[in-house]
């Protein structure tokens, strides 16, 4: 996944000699833990632990309002 991510590339293309199996196998997985929670909680687990430590500056925050093509309906005619 951080390959994809870091690469911007399509699961399709994710380089097999990496070890992760195909790009359809590391897709399923990473929809099955989205589903599942892991990032929900990943996130935040790490926030908790950066704020606990004084590692955030809660002066300054961020929204992401980004959408994916499968997030959308689809139109109806």
């Amino acid at each position: 996944m951080k390959h994809d991510l870091v690469n911007d590339i399509a699961w399709q293309l994710l380089p097999t000699e990496l070890g992760f199996g195909s790009g359809q196998t590391c897709w399923r997985r990473l929809k099955r833990w989205q589903q599942a929670g892991v990032f929900d909680r990943l996130h935040r687990i790490l926030l908790a632990g950066l704020n606990a430590a004084g590692e955030l500056d809660w002066a300054h925050a961020c929204v992401d309002g980004s959408r994916s093509a499968t997030d959308v309906a689809p139109h109806s005619r």
